[in-house]
């Protein structure tokens, strides 16, 4: 309830975050903006006064939370849809850019009933597989999603992300020899 006043009157917040990357807690100063879902955990989308750009917080992951009498109201317009909008889950640091994936036809009710993404389109199918196309940013949750599939997708483009898939695949070929 607090979170949602101070997002309500733009009141600057105080808390200490502690990161999973880095395993440091750092002491932020942020104008809350919106709460956010992804994958069953849920997000401060925030305006970091410290860094002086937008952030995404893990509300688990918050110590020490105080709301100050004090607004803040000189932050960049956001649309925070429009934001999120190519991204999978809360990180947009990576250029959106178009990827193609080819499933196997045994995935085909999964992918349409559940879909990667709002501009997932199928644009090709045939017996054995169909290919579909995204536009979004290629960020770690996706990669972690796209190996949910395993050997029954395959990225085709972009070339760079088809390199970390495979990557990553022999890293775990390598440990399961």
């Amino acid at each position: 309830n607090g979170i949602i006043h101070a997002i309500q009157k733009k009141l600057i917040i105080t808390f200490n975050h502690n990161s999973f990357w880095s395993n440091e807690i750092k002491k932020r100063k942020c104008v809350p903006i919106a709460i956010k879902e992804a994958q069953s955990r849920w997000y401060l989308f925030a305006y970091d006064l410290l860094e002086n750009d937008f952030k995404t917080y893990g509300l688990e992951r918050m110590d020490d939370l105080t709301i100050t009498p004090d607004f803040y109201r000189n932050y960049p317009p956001v649309n925070v849809e429009e934001y999120f909008r190519n991204a999978y889950g809360i990180v947009i640091s990576e250029q959106i850019t178009k990827i193609v994936l080819e499933f196997d036809n045994s995935q085909i009710n999964y992918i349409q009933s559940l879909p990667f993404h709002h501009s997932q389109k199928i644009v090709k199918e045939d017996k054995k597989f169909f290919k579909v196309e995204l536009l979004m940013h290629p960020t770690y949750d996706l990669r972690m999603e796209i190996l949910k599939y395993g050997a029954l997708c395959e990225v085709k483009e972009p070339i760079d992300l088809r390199n970390q898939i495979k990557g990553i695949a022999t890293g775990m070929v390598k440990k399961y020899k």
